[in-house]
């Protein structure tokens, strides 16, 4: 369903706007790919050689320049190569370039919040995969920009193509609701 009012004109284009949260050019890439500082902040972490992960649980916060990710818990897959525990063993600086070679997907779960200026996404599951370049978000996924939202069941937002899969269902239909802008309209004559 969506909400428009009668007598606004409205583009779809605000209701892709919304989704590209994730989308726009460089936003994801911020948060695993960027010359600035990733910080993490959790209670606990807990790096486990064996099923190669690293979980941050606990009041979990990543920022990045503009991004800020909040969620109850973070765990971070490698692939089959991952040896994360060489990477912090060196006793030098850790690059970051090859981390991120090594991981699978990067899953955040409980209460995920990620925030972008006046863009906010939430959901309860959010899982990117690094090698395919796409984020599902899961559990009432809500995509917002100022009072404009889109929800769903499942958000999947293709990072390589920049296509979006908003996906509902009989008890969650996709609803986008879109607000008319607080500039003016510009009536169009036919000169």
């Amino acid at each position: 369903m969506a909400t428009i009012r009668a007598g606004r004109k409205f583009s779809l284009i605000l209701a892709v706007l919304m989704i590209e949260i994730f989308v726009q050019k460089g936003t994801a890439e911020k948060v695993v790919q960027s010359a600035s500082p990733l910080r993490i902040v959790s209670d606990r972490m807990v790096l486990d050689e064996k099923s190669r992960t690293i979980t941050f649980e606990g009041h979990v916060t990543v920022e990045r320049e503009d991004i800020v990710i909040t969620c109850r818990r973070l765990t971070v897959f490698g692939s089959k190569e991952a040896d994360f525990s060489s990477s912090f063993r060196t006793g030098g600086p850790v690059k970051e370039e090859a981390v991120m070679k090594k991981i699978d997907r990067i899953e955040a779960e409980g209460d995920v919040r990620v925030v972008q200026g006046n863009r906010v996404a939430t959901s309860e599951k959010a899982i990117y995969y690094v090698d395919r370049k796409r984020i599902v978000l899961t559990g009432s996924p809500v995509v917002a920009q100022g009072q404009d939202r889109l929800t769903g069941q499942l958000i999947t937002l293709d990072l390589a193509t920049g296509k979006s899969i908003v996906e509902g269902g009989r008890e969650k239909p996709v609803e986008v609701i879109l607000h008319p802008s607080s500039e003016p309209i510009k009536q169009e004559t036919g000169q």
